[in-house]
């Protein structure tokens, strides 16, 4: 511009557009960043994600889990009807499988009845959501458009603030087959969890749940398990630890299907599948070699695999699946369950129909019926008045002191601290 002795500058045309884009850039985000803050004023929630990025390196190509994050902001125009900060960092992926044995029976009568799928699908929606503090997404894997409206209508009328902590993803597949001829063609729908890294390619882990399980402890605070991996471990599940108390020898089919002569229950699986899709040839190689031995069970199948690579295998805190079973001699089943709490209970083999399991019953029967809109301190409070007495009913867990306390721990530790 103007300089000394009167003389006169000139700015070029160039100068001049490259200064006012440089204008107009700050202004763009000026406003974005303004209306950003109108948004959060409003009452609107931000959902986080983490998406991790790592170096690529020959060891740990691909390998996206263990490694330093960085956040990525997802914004959902969902008008909040509560004030609260933004839901924390990470989306926490989940997986259940409901599927009818036989789709050509009407869905009555049975054990695995449409009623018993969706009975057990509503306590574990409800505890995981109502505990939770951050986004779900659940995969949710059926063979039947009826199990999807049974579902969605789980979910239907709950409270906003609740409804929109979750978004369900289905999948609908055949109960027979649909492996190819070098997978032996014996895997039908709910053994697809041994595919889980073919069938959800867009996901890096997922933790999978059986539906007969009801969590007592945010499920945030499962996802961060994964974190405790070491390089090699892709898998992750919780041994009963009484196995190695058993004076019975294992005969050599036994020794195969149980995990380091423990076995392990593959109700709540961690899978790393960015680490078994890295792996595809030995896991493959695996799946092959367990089916030679195993015609159909997915447990006892992902036990052999385990087995032929023991080094990928993570074994989580038995807290983590509580089972009746944990109630004898829990001291050596499950050495932690005094000091930590019980995080879930899985009531396998139909426990929560069981009039004698009194207490899992109880557990199932109060979050199926659970009014999404009570506070975490009516739930305590409600349960706190029913457990003692029902505990005192389930033999053998009638003789561990304290089990109520137990079941109660962590929700009593979120008291204060999780808006509903």
């Amino acid at each position: 511009m103007f300089h000394r002795r009167g003389s006169v500058k000139r700015i070029s045309i160039s100068k001049l557009c490259y200064v006012l884009a440089i204008g107009g850039t700050i202004f763009v985000f000026l406003q974005l960043y303004l209306d950003l803050i109108e948004r959060k004023s409003a009452g609107y929630s931000a959902y986080r994600r983490i998406i991790r990025k790592e170096a690529i390196s020959e060891d740990s190509e691909g390998d996206l889990l263990n490694v330093n994050d960085e956040l990525l902001i997802e914004t959902r125009n969902t008008i909040a009807s509560y004030s609260k900060p933004m839901i924390p960092i990470e989306e926490v992926v989940a997986a259940i499988i409901l599927c009818e044995a036989d789709e050509t029976k009407p869905y009555k009568g049975s054990i695995s009845s449409f009623e018993q799928h969706i009975d057990r699908a509503k306590s574990l929606l409800k505890s995981i959501v109502f505990l939770s503090q951050q986004h779900i997404k659940l995969h949710v894997l059926v063979n039947s458009n009826e199990v999807i409206r049974g579902i969605t209508s789980v979910v239907e009328f709950w409270p906003p603030q609740q409804r929109n902590k979750i978004a369900l993803k289905f999948r609908k597949v055949s109960s027979q087959s649909t492996l190819g001829v070098e997978e032996k063609t014996r895997v039908t729908c709910v053994s697809k969890k041994l595919i889980f890294e073919k069938m959800y390619p867009e996901e890096d882990a997922l933790i999978y749940l059986d539906t007969d399980i009801v969590f007592l402890r945010p499920i945030e605070d499962l996802w961060r398990v994964f974190k405790n991996f070491n390089d090699e471990q892709l898998f992750g599940a919780v041994t009963p630890l009484w196995r190695i108390f058993n004076d019975k020898p294992f005969t050599e089919f036994e020794k195969m299907v149980n995990f380091a002569g423990r076995g392990f229950n593959a109700g709540l699986l961690l899978l790393n599948l960015t680490r078994i899709r890295s792996q595809a040839e030995k896991w493959q190689a695996a799946l092959q070699s367990a089916l030679e031995v195993v015609a159909f069970n997915e447990q006892s199948l992902f036990n052999l695999m385990m087995n032929l690579n023991p080094e990928h295998f993570y074994e989580m805190d038995c807290e983590w699946n509580f089972r009746l079973g944990l109630c004898t001699n829990v001291t050596h089943r499950c050495p932690g369950l005094v000091a930590n709490g019980v995080h879930a209970v899985h009531g396998n083999g139909g426990a929560f129909f069981k009039d004698r399991n009194v207490v899992l019953k109880i557990l199932h029967e109060y979050w199926r019926d659970l009014d999404m809109s009570k506070s975490l301190n009516n739930v305590i409070s409600e349960l706190n008045a029913i457990l003692p007495d029902a505990v005192l009913k389930t033999p053998p867990c009638d003789l561990v002191e304290g089990l109520h306390e137990m079941l109660m721990k962590h929700m009593k530790l979120l008291d204060g601290k999780l808006d509903n």
